[in-house]
């Protein structure tokens, strides 16, 4: 399992979280993340797949100009 550095805002809205690496390749990495929110806390498949590439955007490496970055921009 793995990590991750949660702001403290978004911490009080899950209850549970679990989270997996895979790295087969030098230079291609999967993570997966199963949450359990709070309740009172609806899920956005559409939130969470825009936080997601928002975060991978920032990493080096990546083209700004992909595909990727121009779907969330």
């Amino acid at each position: 399992m793995v990590e991750l550095a949660i702001p403290d805002e978004v911490k009080q809205q899950i209850k549970e979280m679990e989270t997996f690496q895979y790295a087969p390749l030098k230079g291609f990495e999967m993570m997966v993340s199963s949450v359990l929110y709070s309740e009172g806390i609806t899920a956005s498949l559409e939130g969470a797949a825009n936080g997601s590439l928002n975060e991978i955007v920032k990493k080096p490496g990546v083209i700004s100009n992909s595909r990727i970055v121009r779907y969330i921009q």
